[in-house]
């Protein structure tokens, strides 16, 4: 096999002359999932509040993994879970702690299971609660602070000049 002396080309470009179709953009009425998802990070992560996004996190009660749509980290722990749908506000249920809420007001069985975590649960469901999501995630790193799990003490190991 010989080399190959040709110089690779990474300069992109169209092959042909083509002609585009372009149309004009109108944007949604309500933000996709994915979109407030992204901003919500964006903000946590500009608020230096740890969160990861569409992760499996197991959980004991329900017996398996769930995948919360934005997990709120501090200190190692998972001490909160933001749950975000795009969708006409439902008024018991919207931007609101759902953990608040009597059982029998809550009909989704997906929010049931993020229950089961017996964590704070926020429920988002449209741009302008971008921010109280946000707030809540503060909220939740108060909480941890004031009630956290006592730290486990290492136990010593003998030292080997005694």
């Amino acid at each position: 096999m010989q080399p190959c002396n040709k110089k690779m080309s990474h300069e992109l470009k169209f092959s042909k002359n083509l002609t585009w179709s372009y149309k004009e953009f109108a944007p949604p009425a309500r933000l996709p999932e994915p979109v407030i998802q992204a901003e919500i990070y964006k903000q946590l992560r500009e608020n230096h509040i740890e969160c990861t996004v569409g992760c499996p996190i197991y959980c004991e009660a329900y017996g398996g993994e769930l995948t919360p749509d934005i997990a709120i980290l501090y200190k190692g722990y998972v001490i909160g879970i933001i749950e975000i749908k795009s969708f006409k506000k439902i008024k018991l249920l919207s931007n609101k702690i759902i953990n608040n809420l009597e059982p029998h007001q809550i009909k989704s069985k997906q929010l049931k299971r993020y229950l089961l975590y017996n964590l704070p649960l926020y429920y988002c469901t449209n741009r302008d609660d971008i921010p109280r999501a946000v707030g809540f995630a503060k909220l939740c790193i108060q909480e941890f602070e004031q009630h956290s799990p006592p730290v486990k003490k290492q136990r010593e190991t003998p030292s080997l000049n005694q």
